[in-house]
């Protein structure tokens, strides 16, 4: 336990977008990706950052039954009734 302190700090001065990311590093990449209209656009839709890089999500996020599947089941577990979404044919 006491190790991961120490080479959790190495790792986030080696490898500034790997697993082990500093506050510092993370609240920049939060800045950068609230704030840039250059790299992201105005107002970027369907993108995936991983820290303050561009990146692609896995396959299995673009699979369309999936994601209905997710929804529907989602809205299930938090009991959502039909007048609390502006969403149209949600259900």
């Amino acid at each position: 336990m006491y190790l991961m302190i120490p080479i959790g700090f190495i790792c986030s001065l080696l490898w500034t977008n790997g697993r082990f990311r500093t506050a510092q590093t993370v609240g920049r990449a939060l800045v950068w990706c609230s704030w840039d209209t250059v790299t992201l656009g105005e107002r970027p839709k369907g993108l995936y950052l991983n820290g303050m890089e561009i990146s692609s999500s896995s396959r299995e996020t673009y699979d369309e039954v999936k994601q209905e599947k997710l929804w529907r089941e989602s809205a299930e577990v938090v009991r959502l009734k039909e007048g609390e979404v502006a969403l149209k044919g949600w259900k």
